[in-house]
């Protein structure tokens, strides 16, 4: 990673602040591979830094969070913590279930605001799960 970003150029703050969104990500990518328990702390501000890159420029501010990135942010100490490892850790569950909500939020897309859309797929969704987890 790091031979890819000396190559970028710093022609404009676009790519600066991705090359910082970059880096601070390619911390976070090799701890994942080498992390053990008593790396919860390095982990915790490595995805501190990682949120601060995101949030402190002008240009990435405005980005909207995925799924997988909130959970890296939100719950991957967490895993460390319990199982002494982030090789454990996949988001191959969470890949499906975003797929099963893709599919189902062009049901409720016709509606003009969003907030309602949003509140309709959640109540869908738990319905869904009522239904299956009784079959």
């Amino acid at each position: 990673m790091d031979d890819f970003l000396d190559n970028l150029p710093d022609s404009s703050n676009e790519i600066i602040n991705m090359r910082t969104i970059l880096q601070k990500l390619s911390n976070v990518y090799l701890m994942i591979f080498e992390a053990n328990v008593d790396d919860q702390i390095k982990l915790k501000l490595a995805l501190k830094e990682l949120v601060a890159a995101y949030k402190n420029d002008v240009i990435s501010k405005e980005f909207t969070i995925t799924p997988k990135a909130h959970t890296l942010i939100c719950h991957a100490t967490e895993q460390l913590g319990r199982h002494g490892t982030l090789m454990l850790f996949s988001e191959q569950g969470q890949e499906a279930l975003h797929n099963i909500m893709n599919k189902d939020l062009q049901t409720f897309q016709s509606m003009p605001q969003i907030k309602r859309q949003l509140d309709l797929l959640i109540r869908f969704q738990s319905l869904c799960v009522v239904f299956f987890d009784n079959q």
